[in-house]
């Protein structure tokens, strides 16, 4: 895989605060799912990029909660884990920043000017050699889509105005799926937009997928100690029919009757 850059979004916001609750564990998961998207990469040609007011806005939002020796704690474990191949957003000088930026959705355009229209620019810098991704650590935040469309413009530039559309991953479950896809060179991911769709749902901390042809609810599993990639797929009742490989192939044998997901799709 060529360079990959990797921007990291954390909680900031008063609503996504509020998601995360009073729940000190919630926090405290933070750096250590960052640590483990950091193993997994380890060896691999990759550049984290973070905004150290978005850093900085996370920690003295969520200190009242939890105390502030525990989020000292957790604020100086994140720039431990920043600290090497991590570029600050803040210090790095804007390409045409006489350009606006706006995040468009379906229903609306959002005019931007903070951490995603860097990512934009930094996409659009370097497209055709690197890759670049957003990977968000918002509690289950309800974000339909899996990219962050993005419009860089300006009227005195011919050549705008350019729609980037940057690969959004969260939780973190479906950033390892979508990397394991691309480093293995596999088809099957949930990224394919045609199969499946993102839902609301979760089962635990991992995001569950409904297939669109066959209704079926999905979701990638890779917490286990021999941290063996599989799928756990379930009917569109939400009772669970088997075991998928990293092909998307389902063993049926493999039908837990204990295992359901129908009180979460209530």
């Amino acid at each position: 895989m060529e360079q990959l850059n990797i921007f990291l979004l954390f909680p900031e916001s008063d609503d996504e605060i509020l998601a995360l609750g009073d729940d000190c564990d919630r926090y405290l998961d933070i750096p250590k799912q960052l640590s483990f998207i950091k193993a997994i990469i380890k060896g691999h040609n990759h550049r984290f990029f973070y905004d150290s007011k978005n850093v900085t806005e996370f920690c003295s939002k969520a200190v009242d909660l939890c105390g502030s020796t525990y989020l000292d704690g957790i604020r100086n474990q994140l720039l431990s884990l920043l600290n090497k191949n991590a570029t600050d957003t803040t210090k790095l000088p804007l390409f045409k920043s006489d350009c606006f930026y706006y995040q468009w959705n379906a229903n609306s355009i959002i005019p931007k000017n903070d951490f995603l229209f860097r990512s934009a620019t930094e996409k659009l810098i370097m497209d055709g050699n690197e890759n670049t991704v957003i990977v968000s650590f918002l509690f289950q935040d309800k974000w339909p889509r899996n990219i962050v469309p993005m419009i860089k413009d300006a009227p005195h530039y011919q050549e705008l105005p350019i729609i980037s559309k940057i690969p959004y991953f969260n939780p973190i479950d479906l950033f390892i799926e979508w990397y394991n896809s691309e480093i293995s060179g596999r088809t099957f991911t949930f990224n394919d937009v045609t199969r499946f769709e993102k839902t609301c749902y979760f089962w635990s901390k991992q995001r569950m997928f409904r297939e669109k042809e066959t209704g079926r609810f999905w979701y990638y599993d890779f917490f286990h100690k021999d941290n063996k990639e599989h799928y756990e797929v379930f009917d569109s009742t939400g009772h669970h029919i088997g075991e998928a490989d990293c092909e998307g192939s389902i063993d049926f044998e493999k039908k837990d009757k204990d295992k359901s997901i129908s009180d979460i799709l209530r």
